[in-house]
């Protein structure tokens, strides 16, 4: 994250000031009532520090697609986080698989290697902190060493993407996790491409983990839920970016309790673009709908959608 230059600071401080001077102004103050006010200094620092901070929080949010927002007050399911209803916590879930499983259960089931990930978990990766927004570590795989594997002759970016993500859906298919899919209605050729952002990011991350599988902090979309996935958009942090089907599924894959519900929170894939049609019109995005007993289909909604029970599932670059 870029944090704001000296010259911004200045000029925000400067506001402030010249906000107060305006305030007093406009009263006519007594002397004695003037000296109640700086008797309770601190009182009156922490009321003009917190105002402060709420306009700062309130005018700092862009306002792009600000109607496509919704209030939601839907959430994991209890089995994931181990939060129930009525209070109870079962202080023996944690909802995030351990990395060094998730690693080892990605390269099994996608015949990848294990060993640079691994060591990267156990020898880098504490000098990285979780960035703020992130629910925890997450294992991803790369689509070079997916394509290396079992498709190496497709050289096409978008073709080589495509397939990892069906190579990954057949095996949550067999393993009974995907429901209902169907490449000619849901995957065809020249039909899903990846958001360049997330390229991007991705490249960013795999230039420090030279390993088959990325060690990527994310969230499951809780955190953009209600927003459609342009508004989500628009409020990434600088160093967040949206995760695509491959991502997702690879997180889902690892995470058997997070479709547990049906009317559950539901995550949007926001790193991937769908063309329904095939024409090059990428106006809407792949949707991880869960059907409870850990079953989820993927369906298409577009990207101005903005619905209580869905929110954009993200990543994040590592913070030191």
């Amino acid at each position: 994250m870029t944090r704001m230059t000296r010259d911004q600071e200045q000029q925000i401080m400067r506001l402030g000031s010249a906000a107060v001077e305006a305030a007093l102004k406009g009263f006519t103050l007594e002397i004695d009532r003037a000296a109640l006010v700086i008797a309770n200094g601190d009182e009156f620092a922490q009321v003009v520090k917190d105002a402060a901070a709420s306009a700062i929080n309130r005018l700092s949010v862009p306002i792009a697609y600000a109607k496509e927002e919704v209030k939601s007050k839907y959430n994991y399911p209890p089995e994931y986080t181990g939060t129930y209803e009525d209070g109870y916590r079962d202080e023996d879930t944690d909802p995030v698989t351990p990395i060094g499983v998730q690693i080892c259960d990605l390269a099994r089931t996608l015949d990848i290697s294990q060993n640079e990930s691994l060591r990267f978990a156990d020898q880098e990766l504490p000098k990285f902190r979780l960035p703020d927004g992130a629910e925890g570590w997450f294992a991803i795989p790369k689509v070079e060493a997916i394509a290396a594997r079992h498709f190496k002759n497709v050289t096409d970016p978008r073709e080589r993407y495509r397939r990892s993500v069906l190579l990954l859906f057949d095996k949550l298919t067999r393993g009974r996790r995907l429901f209902g899919f169907s490449e000619e209605r849901h995957l065809r050729e020249n039909q899903v491409r990846q958001r360049a952002r997330t390229v991007v990011m991705l490249e960013r991350l795999g230039e420090v983990q030279k390993g088959d599988i990325l060690i990527v902090p994310a969230q499951f979309g809780l955190r953009h839920s209600g927003r459609s996935v342009r508004r989500s958009e628009a409020l990434l942090t600088s160093t967040e970016f949206g995760l695509g089907m491959l991502a997702v599924g690879a997180m889902t894959l690892t995470h058997s309790k997070r479709f547990k519900i049906e009317e559950q929170h539901s995550p949007y894939c926001a790193g991937d673009e769908l063309s329904r049609e095939g024409d090059e019109v990428f106006s809407y995005a792949p949707l991880f709908y869960s059907m409870g007993i850990g079953l989820f289909k993927c369906l298409h909604e577009p990207i101005n959608r903005a619905d209580p029970r869905f929110g954009a599932a993200t990543g994040f670059l590592l913070s030191p």
